[in-house]
This record gives structure tokens, sequence and C-alpha cells, in this order.
């Protein structure tokens, strides 16, 4: 059985606030006393897991500070190195065409990912100067307005705006955004009326000019 799988085994019963031995590891998974050894100190030295030797119990567990939560007590638990270069590769590569939709939602991740490496001890590689897609966006768009419709998708709360429609004319009201969609000739949003959410309009976001409640709310 794969080490990752041994991982995942420690975080589940380190974290459901069972002590564990290298002898429940050994007649677990069938391997000796000095793998089990490696994998515990893997968890708590590279990793991070905070995870104690209890010497009266003779075994591990959490220490007594650390929360029982499977996403705060080891970070960085599922992800191998390759893994890891992977997603911060991919971080990057969707950076590169956001001018501010994904941002807010992707930094928190990319500092995971990044503190993984490093508590691996693993070189960053330069990925962010490395690889990048440039899209010349024309029209532009500010970041700032994209970054207000992405919150709006995200949360599910109307805008108020000014839509310049594709007979010329424009038109202004309160819209739900469905959906955000990178295209060939930009980000382009779906509005639905809040009083017909039956009427959608596809409108390239730089033809959207939010409203001053709107602004406020970033």
């Amino acid at each position: 059985m794969s080490q990752a799988q041994r991982l995942a085994y420690i975080h589940r019963w380190i974290n459901g606030g069972e002590l564990l031995t290298t002898k429940a590891l050994q007649e677990q998974f069938e391997i000796s006393r000095s793998t089990a050894m490696r994998d515990i100190e893997y968890c708590r030295d590279r990793l991070g897991a905070p995870i104690v030797y209890d010497a009266r119990q003779r075994g591990y567990r959490l220490r007594t500070d650390a929360k029982k939560d499977s996403s705060n007590s080891f970070p960085g638990l599922w992800l191998s190195p390759k893994q890891a270069y992977a997603l911060l590769t991919l971080y990057n590569v969707v950076r590169s065409f956001d001018p501010g939709a994904l941002e807010g939602y992707l930094n928190p991740f990319r500092d995971l990912i990044k503190g993984f490496i490093v508590r691996a001890g693993l070189r960053m590689r330069g990925f962010d100067e490395k690889i990048r897609i440039e899209i010349p966006f024309d029209p532009p768009i500010e970041s700032f307005q994209l970054a207000s419709l992405s919150h709006a998708l995200a949360n599910d709360t109307p805008i108020t705006a000014r839509v310049l429609l594709p007979n010329g004319q424009t038109a202004e009201s309160r819209y739900l955004v469905k959906a955000l969609a990178l295209r060939l000739d930009g980000w382009w949003a779906e509005l639905a009326h809040v009083d017909d959410a039956q009427q959608i309009l596809e409108v390239n976001a730089s033809n959207i000019t939010l409203g001053h409640s709107m602004n406020q709310l970033i």
C-alpha cells in the first residue's frame, strides 16, 4: 500500500481523537516499525501536522491545542510534490488570463500550495515566470469590474448595472449574474433580470457599467 494511503489513515485516526501506535500501523499495513515511524515523522515534521507523542499512553495524538478539523490539522496532506507543482502551474496559467474574477478565491489556495512546497523542502522553480498565457483583451476590462461580477455570481447577490445592448441602446436595471464565460473576444456575463429570471442577456463584460451601490460592495 502506498505512503499516501498510509498518511490518509494516520490523518483519519489522529483527527478522530484516537491514540495511534506504531504497532497499529505495522499491523494495518504490514510494514516495519521504522517505516511506521517515518510516516508519522513525515506528517509531523514535513507536513506540519500537530502530532505529539504521549509517553503515558505510549502513542501519538493531536496536540491539546489543535482543532480536530480535516482541513486544518494536516496542511498539504493529499498532495505529492508533482501534484503540488501541477496545481501551482494551473494557478499561474489561470492568473495569466484572469483580470480579477477568480483571484480572490485562488490566492488562498496558492498560498497553501506554496506553503506545502516550502515545508517539503522543494524548489519553487520559478513557475510564476516560466509558464503564462497572454491574451490581449479587446476591449480591455478593469480587474475591479470583473471581480465585482464574480463576487455577485458567487454570492447570488443582485447588481445594479447599465448594459450596452447589441442594438446600441442601453438598459439600466437590477440583474443576477448567472454565469461568467471567457471567450476569444473576452469575458462575457449572462445576466438575468431580477424581476424576470427567464429573460437572459449575454453581454460582453466590458459593456457593463456597475451602479454606485455595487462599487461600494467590493
